[in-house]
């Protein structure tokens, strides 16, 4: 599968898709913890706070991940200098009102691992169309490296950064049950940001 190579994103962004109706963003209320509760230790929720996106929560394994809590303090954290990138695929995804997808090489002392995190676009009532939050999943491999769990992440290396696009507007119109209308994106090459057209059957 092109451009999502973990398991647990796919499956994230099928609960995901799975919620509300219409062509916007599922709302914040129909998000069940109970849903993803096997994912909820590296699931994290982001909001913009004077023009800043940063961590509203983060679960219980991004403290030891990263050394450090990360509930209040600004996404870009983990991103260090490559934060430009994932900032810019984060305004595209709310105006597009889709998943997107980051894939990145997480760094320590002892060395690096493949990471991939999605993050999905939330709305915060019927009557509000603007996303104003972003639900988000953290993924490694299903081997990681023996140092993952002891030694701390210095830094996330951003690969690339991807809206999940028009490829996926059938399935998300038949998991919401309408029509969803096209949209359309621009690259910006610079940001490592480019619309994804894939699958998300295993």
């Amino acid at each position: 599968m092109a451009d999502i190579r973990f398991d647990e994103t796919k499956e994230m962004i099928r609960y995901w898709a799975s919620l509300g109706s219409g062509p916007h963003a599922p709302l914040r209320a129909d998000v069940s913890p109970r849903a993803i509760a096997r994912f909820l230790p590296r699931v994290f929720i982001i909001s913009k706070e004077d023009g800043v996106w940063k961590f509203r929560l983060a679960g219980t394994e991004f403290y030891p991940l990263y050394g450090h809590e990360l509930t209040g303090q600004s996404f870009s954290a983990i991103w260090g200098g490559d934060f430009a990138a994932v900032a810019a695929g984060l305004d595209a995804a709310a105006s597009a009102g889709l998943p997107l997808v980051v894939s990145s090489d997480a760094w320590s002392m002892e060395g690096v691992v493949e990471a991939e995190t999605v993050i999905l676009p939330l709305r915060a009532s019927d009557g509000h169309g603007e996303v104003d939050r972003f639900i988000g999943l953290q993924t490694f491999p299903a081997a990681p490296p023996w140092w993952l769990a002891s030694r701390p992440v210095l830094q996330a290396s951003v690969k690339t950064t991807a809206i999940v696009g028009e490829g996926e507007r059938a399935l998300l119109a038949q998991a919401r049950g309408k029509t969803v209308p096209a949209i359309k994106f621009v690259e910006r090459p610079r940001a490592f940001l480019r619309v994804v057209e894939t699958r998300l059957t295993a």
